[in-house]
């Protein structure tokens, strides 16, 4: 999809530090402490994150 797309481009042009900054919702000083917190903590709740609006998109979806 196009969306799939513009998604890759923004990851292969900000990598890991685009995770940082969703996880920090932006905030300067959340993101200093999260670059030295562990990187497998920060993935499981990134996975974590990920799932969740999985499971909500889901079960927004209306019963066929």
């Amino acid at each position: 999809t196009s969306e799939g797309a513009i998604a890759l481009k923004h990851f292969e042009k900000w990598g890991f530090y685009a995770s940082i900054y969703e996880l920090a919702e932006g905030n300067h000083f959340t993101i200093q402490k999260l670059l030295n917190e562990n990187i497998h903590k920060l993935h499981v709740t990134l996975s974590i994150r990920n799932d969740t609006n999985k499971l909500k998109a889901e079960l927004s979806k209306p019963k066929k």
